[in-house]
């Protein structure tokens, strides 16, 4: 084989002669602290108002928003006494660094996404001059905002809002109250902006009616999430055709051949994207997106701790990607992501054995956000090798099973009142 694909890049394994620099322009004085209040209060105000426009729940909001504000700040503060980690590196690239220096060093596809933070970074300094401890604490608080609107579009999906007595209500809850999702969403990183991207467009897709306009609403935002994770994107556009198709051509009986075929060539583009070769082969393509995973996972062998990395087993690897570690009591953080894995199979359960399946056949928005997460997930499990990419990439991902799942649901299933 040729060589290797690595579809998620850690910043780390790419850092230019001489490594990185620390700079003491973190923040950690009054002005930080000034900031840190006057965030919050704007965001508490901005809870109310949107309450009383009856678009949001009070109560509920401001406990999503404060647990996730203190999730965040004890994984920004953890971070912050790590002497390398992937936001110092962020934040320095797009500060020391000028445009006609590092983004030289930074210039393929494989570290478009590094470079796209870390002007986000620069941007906010320059121009804002918020502090690297100020910029997270206000992506922290969009991050905040982005589970809010996350929890409301589950509730409106299935109408929960008019009967809080049926016990999803509090499913939908427990599920964005998921650490995790407050973790990875807590902070200015590739993680936050992808979950924002992907709660826009659910927004656009589920409650926009015209298909034009939601193509072009959704653009732009592809465009962003091109930056950021160019796989994501590919990915993303592959399944957005395969919707369109259902929408534009519902009652043809040859949709499902159309899909197959744009399907093919999509998987042509998909060759030259991802490895810039257009000499296509199938057989070639699924052995070099087979063999790339296996080699990586077992370079990476010795940073694995939850699963035997050199099994080759798609399916293996895709269970694997999607629910371990469980059980793994070895410390707090191994202890509190078996305990979310255990919750996130039995909320699957729950809201598989209560999918009306008339609803599936009906809604194609539903199909449109669960084939993305099945085909992303498939993938990234095959290319993924390293548990923390495994962690945090997966929360960026179930979001769309959960609000796929929430639109094809049963009425009158777990109700206390029954």
């Amino acid at each position: 084989m040729s060589g290797t694909v690595n579809l998620d890049l850690d910043i780390h394994s790419v850092h230019p002669p001489g490594g990185l620099i620390n700079i003491d322009i973190f923040g950690t004085g009054i002005n930080t602290i000034i900031i840190l209040i006057l965030f919050f209060i704007v965001s508490v105000l901005i809870i109310s108002i949107l309450s009383k426009s009856k678009i949001i729940e009070f109560r509920r909001a401001l406990l999503i928003f404060s647990f996730h504000s203190i999730i965040s700040a004890i994984f920004i503060t953890a971070l912050m006494t790590l002497i390398v980690n992937d936001l110092d590196s962020y934040f320095q690239i797009g500060i020391i660094y000028p445009e006609d220096g590092y983004s030289k060093y930074y210039n393929s596809i494989k570290t478009l996404g590094i470079l796209t933070i870390s002007q986000f970074y620069r941007f906010f300094y320059y121009f804002f001059k918020l502090d690297f401890l100020a910029v997270n604490i206000l992506f922290g608080c969009i991050g905040s905002f982005v589970l809010i609107f996350y929890d409301k579009l589950l509730l409106q999906n299935f109408n929960l809002k008019k009967n809080k007595k049926d016990l999803r209500h509090y499913l939908f809850l427990l599920i964005v109250f998921f650490p995790s999702l407050s973790v990875w969403s807590g902070y200015l990183g590739k993680e936050i902006l992808t979950l924002t991207i992907f709660i826009c467009s659910a927004f656009i897709l589920i409650k926009e009616k015209s298909l034009m306009l939601k193509t072009l609403f959704l653009l732009p935002l592809v465009g962003l999430l091109g930056l950021i994770r160019p796989h994501f994107a590919f990915l993303f556009i592959f399944t957005l055709i395969i919707y369109l198709f259902l929408k534009i051509f519902k009652k043809s009986k040859f949709k499902y051949l159309l899909i197959i075929i744009s399907s093919f060539f999509l998987l042509v583009l998909g060759q030259f994207f991802i490895g810039g070769d257009m000499n296509f082969n199938v057989v070639k393509l699924v052995d070099v997106f087979l063999e790339s995973g296996a080699i990586q996972r077992k370079y990476f062998l010795p940073v694995s701790e939850w699963n035997d990395v050199q099994n080759s087993n798609p399916l293996f690897l895709w269970i694997s990607f999607i629910f371990t570690p469980i059980f793994n009591l070895e410390n707090p953080r191994n202890i509190v992501i078996s305990l979310e894995n255990i919750i996130l199979i039995i909320a699957l359960i729950i809201l598989i054995f209560n999918t009306d399946i008339k609803k599936l056949n009906e809604n194609d928005e539903a199909k449109f956000f669960i084939i993305f997460f099945l085909v992303t997930s498939f993938v990234m499990s095959i290319f993924t090798y390293q548990v923390g990419i495994y962690w945090r990439q997966k929360w960026m991902l179930l979001p769309y099973l959960f609000i796929g799942m929430s639109l094809i649901q049963k009425k009158n299933f777990l109700n206390a009142k029954k």
